[in-house]
């Protein structure tokens, strides 16, 4: 494995301990979702309740790492966090 590719796992692998990044691309659409129906609240509420619907048992890291990415409530998250995971990964 060459240099690039070792250092974009480890920063996948730094990711994943803070948030399944399985999980991201199903919390976006939902994000889309119930934005549309719901409007933003400027909170994290949505975001909260996917990831406890979906069986994370303590948020605050995770939205702790969202807010360093950008994701500053349920619309910045959707908006911000995939840009922001993408680019670190393409950055290394």
């Amino acid at each position: 494995m060459n240099k690039e590719a070792m250092t974009k796992e480890l920063v996948a692998e730094r990711i994943e301990a803070t948030f399944n990044i399985d999980l991201l691309p199903g919390l976006i659409r939902d994000l889309e979702t119930s934005l549309r129906i719901e409007g933003c609240s400027h909170k994290h509420k949505l975001a909260t309740r996917y990831l406890e619907d979906h069986g994370v048992q303590d948020v605050k890291p995770i939205l702790k790492w969202f807010r360093g990415n950008g994701g500053y409530c349920d619309c910045e998250i959707m908006l911000n966090v995939p840009y922001n995971f993408e680019r670190k990964l393409t950055e290394v």
